[in-house]
């Protein structure tokens, strides 16, 4: 009876809790071996009274094993549905994808950011946080125009504010409908713009419209 005990006990935890590392699986059912291995073997004839005495113990504490046992189980479950029901953490989504980042610069494959159609783009944020990043202080010259706006000056070809669309002589009028008048005010435009982001820019004397989507 203790063992068929033990085997539904097992099964209910394989069953019910997927999430549950093999380590914990592991460490219940040694607790049902030992429960199992405890079982003593029938008395000779005569022995009735030991045998009864001996039973009783080892009922009672076998009771209180199954008991924690089972507060373990219900603690798991309730551990595994919780977790199903959040969602991934933001940071580990983040190195999960900083990890594929470096594994394709170690195999030589060029990482895709952004994804041009016309005047629309969609960008990846983890590509565009590292690539600002890098190019810390070797990005290209912003400043005031006139008679409004901020020039962008020293883009290089194929850096990543070149595939953004933004192209020598350019000149950032307004990000989002907020009309811009220095590189402070850009900054603060940015930061305070969430996606899609839409910025105006004069090139050659023409307006063009540039959409940003921003995406995980």
């Amino acid at each position: 009876m203790l063992r068929m005990v033990c085997g539904v006990i097992v099964s209910v935890v394989l069953a019910g809790c997927g999430g549950v590392s093999e380590q914990r699986v592991s460490n219940i059912e040694q607790q049902v071996k030992k429960l199992q291995e405890g079982t003593p073997a029938p008395a000779a004839a005569g022995g009735d009274k030991e045998l009864a005495t001996r039973m009783d113990g080892f009922e009672a504490v076998t009771n209180e094993r199954l008991k924690k046992i089972e507060e373990m189980i219900d603690f798991l479950q309730k551990g595994v549905a919780e977790a199903a029901a959040k969602p991934a953490p933001a940071a580990a989504s983040a190195g999960a994808e900083n990890a594929w980042a470096d594994v394709d610069a170690l195999l030589g494959v060029e990482e895709v950011g952004v994804e041009a159609d016309g005047d629309n783009y969609v960008v990846r944020r983890g590509w565009l946080l590292r690539q600002v990043q890098a190019a810390a202080g070797k990005g290209p010259k912003l400043a005031p125009a006139k008679p409004t706006g901020v020039g962008v000056k020293g883009v290089k070809p194929k850096s990543f504010i070149d595939q953004l669309g933004i192209k020598n002589g350019d000149v950032i009028t307004t990000v989002n409908e907020t009309p811009v008048a220095s590189v402070d005010e850009l900054a603060a435009a940015l930061k305070r713009s969430a996606s899609p982001l839409s910025v105006k820019v004069l090139r050659k004397k023409k307006e063009t419209v540039l959409q940003y989507t921003l995406k995980d």
